[in-house]
């Protein structure tokens, strides 16, 4: 019996090698990336360039090892930032900035300054432009009282668009320096002092001085609703449109107020009610907070006064707001007798056909304005508005006696004098501000020559009529003349702006 030793356990070398096992997944990989926080300091401004990174060779990686990856295709800027959607970018200014901002909800109220800020500014045009006309509906009772004929009781209007010319540009100036409120206030003490003053003593030469006192509140008065207007941000395009649409119908309350008020009060009563709409928006203003661009004092703008009068951009937009503007107070002056005498209505209906323009450039300016602020195209409002304006007066002034003809005619020159007011005032404010010009100088230079245009244009009409009987050679000699200057500059407009960004590269101006 041969005997057998138990069995030696087997080296630890000659035991097979336990291999090491991976943990295999059990769930499908999520092949989306994880959301990642991206701050909101990242979205800096930056002109977008491409970066081009060599190309580097990879290291064999594992498939199971490998991350999931979004390919980059676009371009970056230089903080080499990825662009996030809309909802990241919300909810990482949400998250940074929880601790300094309220939470506001989705029908969160919106600011309401803009709001009120219009209410003000319309209401100081109405004040304003109804002392232009209040007079105009009594103008026998006033030859009868003052013993003056027709030449002298023109005087009013001229003394008061020389006030209003006269002011038009230190407006503008002390509008920049001071802010428009400031010298809102005080062109509205002018302009309610000279309303309150003129009716009182039934003297003429007391009472052309009275005009001449509203004149120079009021072209101040103007100039500084522009210059706040333009302040209103997005707002500032209708809101031009809404402040002219407000001169309009404040002419159109002193034409029909005071013979309503005649009989009742008498004629001085019915005249010092022009003060209540200027005392009104004194308190409003008074009312209103400083804007914070009133606060910040913009001296250094006076500077360039100088450099506005010499900017050719500057006075094609001042001859275009000729051209319209003020043609289109020279010939409404005009429209009633126009109708009455040429074509033989009753003086009711020739009033009527007369102040249809007036009427309708309620509702053209602010159309204006809202057109404006949807296109962004000034050019084209400026350009289309004179061409109507000269087509309008062209049929008005036509050998041929046609009524239908006349009242399109009428209709066309209203919509072209009416519909680029704001497109140049806007532009005008926009071109100041960006050229460091001054927007209140800007928009005081374009419109200086609408106030000369209807002082010496009115009585020239009315002479070369007088001397000729015909309308058609006042109209067709003096007014088509001007609104072939007002094309003229319309189209030499975009050229100046453009040769202006031309010599002027660190003040390019794109509109």
């Amino acid at each position: 019996m041969q005997f057998k030793p138990p069995p030696v356990a087997q080296r630890r070398s000659q035991q097979p090698a336990k291999q090491f096992k991976l943990p295999q997944l059990t769930g499908p990989v999520d092949e989306k990336p994880a959301r990642q926080f991206r701050s909101p300091h990242a979205f800096a401004s930056a002109a977008p360039q491409h970066v081009v990174v060599p190309e580097q060779p990879q290291p064999a990686i594992m498939q199971r090892e490998a991350a999931p990856t979004r390919p980059l295709e676009i371009s970056y800027g230089q903080h080499l930032v990825e662009p996030a959607s809309q909802q990241e970018h919300a909810e990482a200014l949400r998250i940074t900035h929880s601790r300094d901002m309220p939470y506001q909800g989705k029908h969160a109220a919106q600011p309401v300054r803009p709001i009120l800020q219009l209410i003000a500014i319309t209401l100081v045009s109405i004040a304003v432009s109804f002392n232009f006309s209040n007079y105009s509906s009594i103008i026998p009772l006033l030859q009868s009282i003052l013993r003056a004929n027709k030449g002298e009781i023109g005087l009013f209007s001229t003394l008061l668009f020389l006030g209003l010319s006269l002011t038009t540009i230190p407006g503008g100036v002390l509008s920049d320096r001071y802010g428009s409120r400031a010298t809102m206030l005080g062109s509205l003490v002018l302009v309610t002092l000279g309303a309150f003053l003129f009716p009182l003593y039934p003297h003429f030469i007391w009472m052309i001085l009275c005009r001449a006192l509203i004149g120079l509140g009021s072209g101040a008065a103007l100039v500084a609703a522009s210059h706040a207007t333009a302040e209103l941000g997005k707002y500032s395009a209708f809101g031009q449109g809404l402040n002219g649409g407000a001169a309009q119908l404040g002419t159109c309350l002193g034409i029909f107020i005071t013979p309503l008020l005649l009989g009742p009060l008498g004629w001085q009563q019915a005249l010092v009610i022009a003060v209540i709409p200027g005392v009104l928006s004194f308190m409003i203003w008074c009312w209103m907070p400083v804007p914070s661009q009133d606060k910040a004092r913009a001296g250094a703008q006076m500077h360039n006064l100088r450099a506005s009068i010499q900017s050719p951009v500057i006075w094609s937009l001042a001859f275009t707001n000729m051209g319209t503007f003020g043609l289109g107070n020279t010939i409404t002056a005009w429209l009633t007798l126009y109708f009455l005498s040429r074509h033989n209505i009753p003086l009711g209906l020739a009033a009527a056909l007369g102040s249809l323009g007036v009427f309708l450039g309620i509702f053209f300016r602010p159309l204006g304005g809202i057109l404006l602020a949807r296109w962004q195209h000034p050019t084209l409002f400026m350009r289309t508005g004179t061409v109507l304006t000269f087509i309008g007066l062209g049929l008005l002034a036509l050998p041929i006696v046609s009524l239908p003809l006349a009242i399109i005619g009428v209709i066309l020159f209203s919509f072209g004098v009416t519909l680029p007011y704001a497109a140049i005032f806007s532009t005008a404010a926009i071109f100041g501000k960006k050229t460091h010009l001054g927007s209140g100088v800007a928009q005081g230079l374009s419109a200086v020559l609408s106030a000369p245009a209807a002082i010496v244009c009115t009585p020239l009409i009315g002479l070369i009529e007088e001397q000729s009987g015909s309308f058609s050679i006042a109209f067709g000699s003096v007014g088509l003349l001007i609104a072939a200057i007002g094309i003229i500059a319309a189209f030499l407009f975009a050229p100046a702006l453009d040769k202006h960004n031309t010599s002027t590269r660190l003040r390019a101006v794109t509109l």
